[in-house]
């Protein structure tokens, strides 16, 4: 289920700081939002349990085709199929994950807050550590990124590092001196420079691959949590505030009425360009679409739990862990199916054809419930299948893509 609305408000700010004054555009969502997955019409969630506990640490990554997701409380990095299966990976010395990216390698890259050190990981579960020279510590949450030279980059509470796929680390201080960046983020920004956000001191860095700081910005809040690059824009979640950051220095609060998740990885780059968040509160995720100005809430299936960690899974859509335990996945390419019934006058009529449709799906299976009462071959084009009555009955014909989404037809013979 979705809401959208136009921000009620834009206050455009320069980098001399933000007005305290806020207005916001309210939506209240619906109540007893049940339990879906997509069968029969279509519906736009599903959901799985994480296996492993996922929460207000998570982040959320994609790596070959699965998802992988931190989980704080037990030490270890968990790869999530597509339909769900989980299995776990540990990390080493009892690191509990805070921040996670995915490298140019393949690998996976894990820090945690209080540790001076960085664990790499392959997709396999072999894991080797990387001790951070400075002795500093990394910070909370979304922390590191694969920056635009192909290297690793990560916050620290009082630099910014970054390490080669070879595991060699360096270390840059901020210009401005700050030892207390405790939820620093960073992200490739749209003019292939890194941007990292302190959060003592409210203000975005700009840092070149050198390591040399361009400009600093001042966003008016404390931004905690992640920071991201769409559509020409940096955005960062300033205080529960979306904010849109241009590299000029404006920056823009664009008010949601509900408050921005603080957890991990809470913002990410949509399929569609567009910047998706967790949000705090009312158990949902939000898009803000830069084109039309606005933003489209989402309600998941549970009704008590947060949404802290989001990202764009393989198979185009949305993918979230929430403080439930579960990772609910929004569905943007749904199967649509026509006609959504068959009926046939006597199990001797003509054969009749049902037709599939799903944004970036090419190829789908049909399965025949029962095939005494009606069976279903591929038609052509591979849109197509056709049905063919056997029996007076009812029964069922399901059409499933390989990432587990199915649409019901329900076929009756008369």
């Amino acid at each position: 289920m979705r809401f959208r609305v136009i921000p009620f408000v834009l206050l455009a700010c320069t980098i001399t700081g933000c007005s305290s004054s806020h207005q916001s555009a309210l939506v209240t969502p619906p109540r007893n939002t049940p339990f879906v997955r997509q069968n029969g019409n279509p519906v736009q969630w599903r959901q799985f349990s994480c296996g492993q506990p996922c929460g207000s640490y998570s982040n959320l990554v994609t790596v070959g085709g699965n998802m992988w997701f931190s989980s704080y409380s037990s030490g270890s990095l968990v790869q999530m199929t597509m339909k769900g299966t989980t299995t776990n990976f540990p990390l080493l010395s009892s690191m509990n994950p805070t921040a996670l990216t995915v490298g140019s390698d393949g690998k996976l890259y894990a820090g945690a807050a209080g540790l001076a050190n960085i664990d790499i990981m392959t997709t396999t579960g072999a894991v080797s550590q990387k001790p951070i020279p400075s002795g500093d510590l990394v910070s909370y949450y979304a922390g590191m990124t694969q920056g635009p030279d192909k290297n690793v980059w990560f916050v620290e509470r009082g630099h910014i590092g970054r390490i080669t796929t070879a595991g060699a680390i360096k270390e840059f201080a901020y210009a401005d001196a700050t030892a207390t960046n405790y939820y620093g983020s960073i992200t490739t920004g749209p003019d292939s420079n890194l941007w990292v956000t302190e959060s003592s001191t409210s203000k975005v860095d700009q840092i070149s691959t050198a390591g040399v700081q361009l400009a600093q910005i001042n966003l008016g809040c404390s931004p905690q949590g992640g920071v991201v690059s769409a559509g020409g824009f940096l955005w960062v979640n300033c205080g529960g505030t979306l904010a849109q950051v241009a590299t000029t220095g404006t920056v823009t609060p664009l008010f949601t009425g509900f408050g921005l998740s603080q957890g991990g990885g809470n913002l990410t780059l949509g399929p569609d360009g567009n910047p998706w968040f967790g949000m705090n509160s009312n158990f949902t995720i939000g898009e803000f679409n830069i084109a039309s100005n606005s933003f489209t809430f989402y309600f998941p299936p549970t009704n008590f739990a947060t949404d802290n960690a989001v990202a764009a899974g393989p198979d185009g859509n949305i993918w979230a862990t929430d403080s439930s335990n579960n990772m609910n996945v929004y569905i943007l390419n749904v199967i649509a199916v026509t006609p959504s019934s068959l009926t046939f006058a006597t199990p001797t009529s003509a054969s009749q054809n049902i037709v599939v449709s799903q944004v970036g799906t090419a190829a789908w299976t049909a399965v025949s419930q029962n095939t005494a009462i009606a069976s279903v071959a591929q038609g052509a084009p591979a849109t197509t299948f056709i049905v063919k009555p056997k029996a007076v009955g009812t029964t069922k014909i399901v059409i499933s893509d390989s990432k587990g989404n199915s649409f019901a037809v329900l076929i009756t013979v008369q």
